[in-house]
């Protein structure tokens, strides 16, 4: 059995750790990278693999990593320069395995894949082709899918699938992979496979959507109890009726009702806050910066002349925002929804505006808050309101409550506040990949941690390590 990974890389040197777990996961025998933006000055290595890829472009590429145990000839012969084959010899006899890669604007090769098709030995056809036809069980057809759906029809070929979407991004998800074989492949324990994978994919799917529109059920449910009870205690029983606004608004951290310094116990509540100031004055201070922090800084004067572009602008001109910018293009109600949607609960500031009230809002207030995010954004101001932040005090685990320094403060900032910072640094990550970060920076970016980098490390020993040394 020949096991195959077709991976839509997008940046080779920025994913590699992507594809290091991968390999260690699954063991592949063939490796097809689509997408991997490399040049001829650094090529794609990896420990146990032979490669051969395309270079050129900032978005083209394609490699094929073929496991060195494993008899091969790579095939170059063909017309596209992004058009890559390798045969491999099997216990059942030769099998030919292809891969190539399109973007939407750009010509599909379908004279080498006619050409591909036109041999009688097995051949396996997996590619990233952007190719849209509702044979292909996609929604639409676009002019890639026709061309491909007439070699497929005059090619008696079998699709293999796949029917469940391969890409995923901001805009949404789609199947651009498409997997053809010519009648010489032997497909039935395939699709029993395929179609086994798609039933336990299909009962998961169909529970975890169970379980989500239950939770949803569950969680409205409760929410207009909250509502009806306190909208019934409002007149009747005022303080059962702020009961439940606290409720709501999540605040449920129990005061400090007593401290005790130099064996004085204080009850008053500004007393209390006073006794927590001095206190915590003594442990956070302002350092004074230290020389080697400061000796790099030169050309101070510079500082003044750009203190026009820092400075926020006193009115708001929305004609600031630019469309075709990715990271100063106008903020829309969409983006606010997704952000929300994937904002984590937390525990609200000041106004006691919570997760779960934001999310209950109607399409008015979305609204609303992205025109406020849009002015911010357009005059390049904070507002003060969201870097205000509220301390609460955790006592600690296993200590006296009545000693100040036994407690944690936690500030909790405003949470439309970290809703609008989350919708800039998603745009900023998104732009720095995009403009190719350096792909050693490990360090707060997401899916990457030190195994990413040991792994790397690793796999460059293993390369290296029977590599004579100059003299």
């Amino acid at each position: 059995m020949i096991k195959v990974i077709q991976f839509n890389i997008r940046h080779y040197y920025s994913n590699r750790h992507i594809l290091t777990q991968l390999i260690q996961e699954h063991d592949p025998d063939i490796v097809l990278l689509n997408s991997t933006c490399t040049n001829n000055t650094r090529k794609i290595k990896h420990y146990g693999y032979t490669t051969l890829q395309t270079d050129e472009g900032p978005h083209d590429g394609v490699a094929i990593m073929m496991k060195g145990s494993n008899k091969h000839e790579f095939i170059t012969t063909w017309r596209h320069k992004h058009f890559l084959a390798v045969k491999t010899h099997t216990t059942l006899g030769p099998l030919i395995v292809s891969t190539t890669y399109t973007r939407p604007n750009t010509g599909v090769p379908f004279t080498d894949i006619n050409r591909l098709f036109n041999n009688t030995a097995p051949t396996l056809f997996i590619s990233d082709l952007n190719a849209l036809h509702r044979t292909f069980q996609h929604s639409t057809t676009n002019n890639h899918g026709t061309k491909m759906f007439a070699i497929y029809s005059h090619k008696r070929l079998n699709f293999l699938g796949p029917d469940f979407n391969t890409t995923f991004t901001p805009r949404g998800s789609g199947k651009p992979d498409l997997i053809f074989a010519n009648r010489c492949v032997t497909v039935a324990g395939l699709n029993k496979h395929k179609h086994n994978f798609n039933q336990v994919r299909f009962d998961l799917s169909h529970l975890r959507t169970h379980i989500i529109n239950s939770l949803e059920s569950d969680h409205n449910a409760h929410w207009r109890r909250l509502i009806e009870n306190a909208q019934r205690h409002r007149k009747t029983r005022p303080w059962d009726f702020w009961k439940h606004i606290r409720h709501l608004k999540g605040v449920s951290t129990p005061s400090v009702s007593k401290l005790t310094v130099n064996n004085r116990e204080i009850t008053d509540p500004r007393e209390i806050t006073d006794t927590f100031k001095n206190a915590w004055q003594q442990i956070y201070y302002p350092n004074p910066p230290h020389p080697a922090a400061t000796r790099h800084i030169r050309h101070i004067e510079h500082l003044n002349t750009i203190h026009d572009h820092v400075t926020p602008d006193a009115n708001i001109h929305l004609n600031n925002l630019d469309p075709h910018n990715p990271l100063t293009a106008p903020i829309l109600d969409d983006e606010v929804k997704s952000m929300l949607a994937r904002t984590p609960k937390k525990v609200p500031g000041a106004s006691g505006i919570g997760h779960h009230i934001l999310k209950h809002l109607p399409d008015t207030f979305i609204n609303a808050l992205t025109h406020l995010y849009n002015a911010a954004l357009a005059s390049g101001y904070f507002p003060e309101t969201f870097k205000t932040a509220t301390a609460t005090l955790i006592p600690k685990k296993d200590k006296t409550a009545i000693d100040p320094l036994n407690y944690r403060p936690i500030s909790l900032l405003e949470m439309l506040g970290k809703l609008f910072e989350r919708i800039i640094n998603n745009r900023l990550r998104l732009h720095l990949v995009d403009e190719n970060l350096c792909p050693r920076q490990f360090g707060f970016r997401p899916r990457r941690s030190t195994q990413d980098a040991l792994n790397i490390i690793t796999n460059y020993i293993h390369i290296n390590q029977n590599t004579p040394r100059p003299a």
